[in-house]
């Protein structure tokens, strides 16, 4: 057996193919961090990477399909759709429908007045792109212009606020309104906080809003939309509406499943002289079924909700994904 002599030909050989070892591993490893650093740096252009103590990369993502959005938020906030806790209400013109909910985590400022601090997320698909840019807070006959915008992901956002205070609570919403497809959402930054002046002088501080605001847009900055099932029966219905007078009817039909067209020709039933007359609409509510949406709406005709005999206001409304856009077979819906 050879022996490895310090200096020798085989200890200089052993020596070499060592080297090269170390160097291709060095290689491996500092393109592994390169790629990982440069993921990172990728993340936080793309608003993914939040700057939270001891976390790295560490979010989850909420997609809502109905209503065609999705958003990244820290692990260490909370998701309800619920309104536990301290509750907000909806600050649409009109009706609007809750979504879900953000909550900051109870610890976010030990030692101060800071109580609670949660995103509101709801959406109305009758309000328009300029009643969307006005709030109106609950109980309260009080309009709130929306003045200052933000661009987000293509979609403008108007920004407002509502203080209110009850039993030595101090409540603040900065409120979003952001209008795309057919849709006017609401993103409400509400927090709620102890009034300063009821604390022992020096056994509490007064949290920092600008830091909880600076985290909140983090959020707010990561929405993302595309086409939904609401904002397609939102479209769909505004087409619709107040036909007898637009006669549109080719545009409504634009709207329908393509086998829906088919039985329409083949038992020589139109559109034309069958449509359902209503001037406005709400909608109630959309779920997902096994292989389609279910929307429930109630139509109107000069304030009066239409129905059938005998049932309720609600009318369904089944949305189906057809050739990469959503479409019906809904169009007669009540005389």
């Amino acid at each position: 057996m050879p022996e490895l002599r310090l200096g020798g030909a085989l200890w200089r050989k052993t020596m070499k193919k060592l080297f090269i070892l170390i160097f291709i591993l060095a290689v491996l490893s500092g393109g592994a961090y390169y790629a990982q650093k440069n993921d990172w740096l990728a993340k936080i252009k793309n608003k993914e990477f939040f700057n939270e103590k001891n976390s790295k990369n560490n979010f989850k993502i909420w997609q809502n399909e109905a209503y065609g959005f999705e958003l990244s938020y820290p692990s260490g906030y909370e998701f309800s759709e619920s309104k536990d806790g301290y509750e907000v209400g909806e600050f649409f013109l009109g009706k609007g429908i809750y979504l879900g909910r953000i909550n900051l985590p109870e610890n976010s400022y030990p030692g101060s007045n800071f109580f609670s601090g949660f995103l509101n997320f709801s959406a109305s698909a009758t309000e328009t792109p300029d009643s969307c840019r006005r709030a109106n807070q609950e109980g309260s006959e009080q309009i709130i212009e929306l003045a200052d915008s933000k661009l987000i992901n293509g979609v403008k956002f108007w920004r407002g606020k509502a203080i209110g205070a009850a039993a030595g609570t101090l409540a603040e919403s900065i409120i979003w309104h952001g209008f795309y497809d057919g849709v006017c959402y609401e993103v409400t930054f509400n927090t709620f906080e102890g009034n300063i002046g009821n604390y022992p002088e020096g056994t509490v501080v007064q949290f920092d809003k600008n830091d909880a605001q600076t985290k909140i847009e983090s959020v707010l900055e990561t929405m993302h939309f595309k086409e939904g099932p609401v904002n397609f029966l939102a479209k769909y219905l505004e087409a619709y509406k107040n036909i007898a007078e637009k006669k549109n009817f080719q545009e409504v039909k634009n709207f329908l499943r393509s086998d829906e067209i088919g039985r329409m020709a083949k038992e020589n039933t139109s559109l034309e002289t069958n449509y359902t007359a209503f001037d406005n609409f709400e909608v109630v509510s959309v779920k997902k079924q096994d292989d389609h949406f279910l929307a429930e709406m109630e139509l109107y005709r000069n304030g009066k909700a239409l129905k059938k005999p005998g049932e309720n206001a609600a009318i369904s409304v089944k949305i189906f994904r057809e050739d990469g856009s959503y479409k019906t077979s809904d169009w007669y819906f009540v005389q």
